[in-house]
């Protein structure tokens, strides 16, 4: 089975040659890794309907956002099932995803970078080029993250306290993300 972006269903224990790895009906399967896979795959193809886009246009971070989820969570089973090819395609997809909506130093933008490196580190021929400059790509994440945390605190520490807080709590707001 192929979905739009040419991802694959992960192969079954025999090989996903058909019906004997389906149910009684010959429509459903048991491996929870294929049915994962195929809620996932329809999940992207939904979110890639025009009318779906339509339907976020006032909402494009939140919509890209669970665009960028669902080819993540298919480049981990894809990656779970050694198709590291694919993995890295459905990586890239979710990496220009949030690429658009993500501030330069967002988590999920670390967590992308670092899976597309896993993915071409394990390949049977990794390219190691690939797999270095996206590990380089998560480190620098993590030092604008360090920076802009930094910053943030000095700020909080330079900032006098709020009238009644008795000194403790208050000041700038933290984000995880």
């Amino acid at each position: 089975e192929e979905g739009a972006s040419g991802s694959k269903a992960p192969a079954t224990d025999d090989g996903g040659k058909g019906p004997a790895d389906q149910g009684d009906n010959g429509n459903e399967t048991d491996d929870p890794l294929q049915l994962a896979w195929q809620c996932l795959d329809l999940a992207r193809r939904i979110f890639e309907r025009e009318d779906t886009k339509q339907m976020y246009k006032d909402d494009v971070v939140n919509y890209k956002v669970m665009l960028s989820d669902a080819y993540s969570n298919l480049g981990d089973i894809n990656l779970r099932n050694e198709m590291f090819d694919q993995a890295v395609s459905d990586y890239q997809s979710c990496l220009e995803c949030r690429e658009e909506v993500c501030k330069k130093d967002d988590r999920m933008l670390l967590e992308v970078y670092h899976a597309i490196a896993i993915a071409h580190t394990m390949n049977s021929k990794p390219d190691k080029q690939a797999f270095l400059d996206h590990f380089r790509k998560a480190v620098e994440v993590c030092e604008l993250r360090i920076a802009a945390l930094k910053k943030m605190v000095a700020a909080e520490d330079n900032a006098p306290p709020p009238e009644g807080a008795g000194g403790g709590g208050g000041g700038a707001s933290f984000s995880p993300c």
